[in-house]
């Protein structure tokens, strides 16, 4: 039999091995964990698109620590607000563009209280790579601009968003240093924070985004400024009567 069909055969094979043990080091064909995400109600453990005419629900009292989320205002202030977000989930764009600001200038730019961000991906490889994509731009100190672009660039449905050439194109219309960025994303070196971020999530019974812990106290759905307002107001004097 001839020898020769099977030598460039046999070299295209190793070609396509080393490429993919390539890829694997640097985190692109590594699966995300399957996270068991709790079920409940009408979510199913996920947004429903468009699904923000519902008010947030609240349980009792529950232990989730801020563990290094991107922090707006003084980590030191009366009030934790924790959030648990996805960039892909549009209430989470509407907190973020329509309350946020009025939390910030009622709350936390006078040191009453201050927002944790935290990842809890649930669209996707799209989420898990702009979460990483996030934290790789806080490590240069550009979380909440870039947050806000990935927010602005947000089309539900369209997964040509938050590939990782458009994350990358975000990062250079924020004036991020590109080899650094670059190469904090191409090697996932946030993919185990993210990953973190949503079992923590998972193992709190939090099923849903946006989903807030307020001093210990958990509210999980869409919220209104009334209701945030209202709880924030409800923790302060909380402590002001211990």
């Amino acid at each position: 039999m001839d020898q020769s069909y099977f030598i460039p055969r046999a070299l295209g094979i190793a070609a396509i091995l080393i490429v993919v043990a390539f890829l694997s080091r640097v985190g692109w064909l590594v699966p995300h964990p399957k996270l068991e995400i709790p079920q409940t109600g009408e979510n199913q453990g996920a947004n429903l698109l468009g699904a923000v005419a519902h008010t947030a629900t609240t349980t009792p009292a529950i232990n989730v620590s801020e563990d290094g989320g991107a922090v707006l205002g003084d980590p030191a202030s009366a009030v934790s607000i924790i959030e648990f977000n996805d960039f892909k989930c549009p209430e989470c764009k509407l907190f973020f563009q329509d309350i946020q600001p009025k939390l910030f200038e009622e709350f936390i730019r006078t040191g009453k209280a201050h927002l944790a961000l935290r990842n809890y991906p649930m669209y996707g490889d799209a989420s898990w790579r702009s979460a990483e994509a996030a934290e790789c731009a806080g490590a240069q100190g550009s979380y909440w601009a870039y947050a806000e672009q990935l927010f602005k660039a947000q089309s539900p449905g369209d997964e040509s968003i938050f590939t990782a050439e458009y994350l990358k194109k975000i990062a250079s219309a924020v004036l991020l240093d590109m080899q650094q960025f670059n190469a904090c994303l191409d090697t996932g070196q946030y993919r185990g924070e993210v990953e973190r971020d949503a079992e923590d999530a998972a193992a709190a019974g939090i099923a849903q985004t946006p989903t807030f812990i307020i001093n210990g106290k958990l509210f999980a759905g869409p919220i209104s400024w009334d209701e945030m307002k209202q709880h924030v107001e409800e923790a302060l004097n909380s402590i002001s009567n211990h």
